[in-house]
């Protein structure tokens, strides 16, 4: 059996689970003649998710062998092969080393084998699917938004997929014409829409994020975001000592670390005001995204 040690721990949500895992893995097996065959695949636990495994319908349709997660490769013998993101093995010896592909030319043929995989069948779009977040960034006025959108007269359905099964979450995608979502990982969900849909991403303040926007445009699809303006309607869920009266274009230049060296104070700082950001619940303008929704249909 092929075992593979996978040098990544950010596999606890679904954005990264597909994105940095299963559709990486889907091309470097479709590539060697292995997908659903007789490979294990081991990796690092990660102790913010206590190896806790996202979405097992997905990974089975890609192995037979569910992930197994240990503390360290030292217990797993020398019988492996290591696994990295492209282009990110630093010193790693070559010879034991198989960089994964990218994820971005496999999106389209990894969603329509899966949903097959998964007896899911696309539909015509004809509604606004709107994502729903019950936890940390959240849309605090998130009734006023679905009554907005519900003024733009189709049907407008509410997800929350934490309480939904993987078939149950595809499923309600296949109709969706618009699918509306605060930034986080399930707007990976993105990637099972039909692809002449729409996706609109809702951004808190001073915070900017590429991966549902690459994900959008290599399958073809329409992607607008809207990017809170105003730090008064961030609503804070944990205090701080930074300055949250700069603007969004003072708060990107502070967020860019590529201009910090590593693990020096102003890094540090900068890793911490983009979490402190990233995390906080947004009033939204309602009137700005029904307007750009209504541009969209």
């Amino acid at each position: 059996m092929n075992i593979y040690w996978y040098e990544h721990t950010g596999a606890h949500n679904i954005g990264h689970f597909l994105d940095d895992m299963c559709i990486p893995f889907y091309g470097l097996l479709k590539s060697q003649g292995l997908l659903g065959k007789d490979f294990q695949v081991i990796m690092k636990r990660n102790p913010d998710s206590s190896g806790k495994f996202v979405l097992p319908d997905a990974w089975n349709f890609l192995s037979k062998h569910p992930v197994k997660y240990v503390d360290s490769h030292k217990n797993i013998g020398n019988n492996f092969r290591k696994i990295m993101l492209a282009g990110k093995h630093g010193g790693v010896d070559r010879n034991k080393l198989i960089d994964l592909p990218s994820p971005n030319k496999h999106y389209k043929n990894f969603a329509n084998e899966l949903l097959n995989y998964m007896g899911v069948k696309r539909e015509k779009p004809k509604r606004i699917v709107q994502l729903l977040r019950s936890n940390k960034r959240s849309i605090v006025n998130q009734k006023e938004l679905t009554q907005g959108l519900q003024s733009l007269g189709l049907e407008v359905y509410t997800v929350e997929y934490g309480k939904m099964s993987f078939k149950e979450q595809l499923k309600s995608l296949q109709d969706c014409k618009v699918l509306v979502g605060y930034h986080g990982g399930a707007l990976m969900n993105t990637l099972f829409t039909p692809f002449n849909s729409s996706t609109l991403e809702v951004l808190p303040y001073g915070w900017a994020y590429p991966r549902y926007k690459k994900v959008a445009t290599y399958l073809g699809q329409n992607y607008i975001q809207w990017t809170n303006p105003d730090v008064s309607k961030t609503i804070i869920n944990y205090p701080t000592d930074f300055d949250t009266s700069v603007t969004p274009a003072q708060n990107r230049a502070i967020l860019d670390k590529r201009q910090y060296k590593k693990g020096s104070k102003k890094y540090n700082k900068a890793i911490a005001l983009k979490r402190y950001f990233q995390h906080q619940d947004t009033i939204v303008d309602v009137d700005a995204i029904v307007n750009i929704v209504k541009k969209i249909i």
